[in-house]
């Protein structure tokens, strides 16, 4: 999820944390299993999802975006790690290499809505969305 919107893994773990109490009391990951961090990390999700379709925006591919989305990516999968009992440190190595793997995935996914399908790019954007949504929804099992 976050080669896609980098913010909405922290904020769909934070959810699933803050609802279902997950074991991560005593980690260093605890705080974000409280309501304040699951309402800081919805604004910063919804706001990510909005300013996504300004023409502004760098792509997700140059570094610095790349290199933020790895991190928190690398956060995300440090926390499922530490939620099921595993090593934060495979878990960070393991979903900085998804976020980079999904960032150029969801660069070319984008990329053939706009020149192939000939989508605007906030169209573009809001099929992103809905992807992005889907893939929350299934991870909850919702």
């Amino acid at each position: 999820m976050a080669g896609l919107r980098s913010m909405s893994p922290l904020a769909l773990l934070s959810y699933d944390a803050t609802r279902n109490n997950r074991h991560l009391d005593g980690s260093v990951f605890a705080p974000i299993a409280t309501p304040r961090a699951l309402t800081l990390l919805r604004f910063a999700s919804l706001g990510e999802i909005i300013v996504d379709k300004l023409p502004f925006v760098p792509s997700r591919t140059k570094p610095a975006p790349l290199f933020g989305r790895a991190v928190l990516g690398a956060t995300a999968g440090a926390i499922v790690f530490t939620e099921e009992e595993l090593s934060p440190l495979a878990g960070a190595a393991l979903g900085g290499a998804a976020a980079i793997a999904s960032s150029f995935a969801g660069y070319g996914f984008r990329s053939a809505l706009i020149n192939k399908i000939h989508l605007p790019n906030v169209l573009s954007g809001l099929v992103e969305d809905g992807v992005l949504a889907a893939i929350g929804l299934r991870i909850l099992n919702i």
